[in-house]
Parts: structure tokens; sequence; C-alpha cells
């Protein structure tokens, strides 16, 4: 009994990923993708100025640690910059 109780709350997240599954299974299928289908260049186009943003503010943020003094690596500053995002989402923005 002990032992089985253990396994419980991952028995709980198996459930409850399976029932997110079904969930979106369904409200995928009312969701009609035909125009993103035809527009497919329009959203590469959009895809590609988002990263340039990114890029751009990670430059602009390394140049900005620099000018405060703190010589980085290029790929360290992208990976604290990106790192800055999981913030957003956290509750009471904590970050």
């Amino acid at each position: 009994m002990v032992r089985a109780l253990r396994f419980a709350p991952y028995l709980l997240i198996l459930a409850f990923v399976a029932w997110c599954a079904l969930a979106l299974r369904g409200d995928l299928q009312q969701i009609s993708l035909d125009s993103l289908l035809r527009s497919w260049n329009l959203l590469l186009l959009a895809g590609t100025l988002s990263l340039l943003n990114y890029a751009f503010r990670i430059i602009r943020w390394r140049w900005y640690l620099g000018r405060l003094g703190y010589r980085l690596p290029l790929r360290f500053a992208a990976t604290t910059f990106l790192a800055g995002f999981a913030y957003t989402l956290s509750p009471g923005k904590v970050g």
C-alpha cells in the first residue's frame, strides 16, 4: 500500500498530461490552418524579423555591459539576456 502511494504523484502527472493532450487535440480540430498554409512566406518573414530583433537586442545588451566595464563573450551575454525572459512568465513579476 505504501509503495503504491509513492507512485501516486507520477500517476496524477501522467493523467494530467494525457488530459491536456486530448484537450489540445480537440481544440486543434476546431481550427482551420488554411490561411496559415497560404501565407507561409509571411510567417517566415515574421519569424526572421523576430530573430533579428532578438539578435539586435543581445548585441545592444552586450554593448551596454561593455560600457559599464563588463567585457563578456557574445555567447554568455546572449544566454544571460535570454535567461531574463524566464522571469516574464513568473507569478508576481519577480524579475
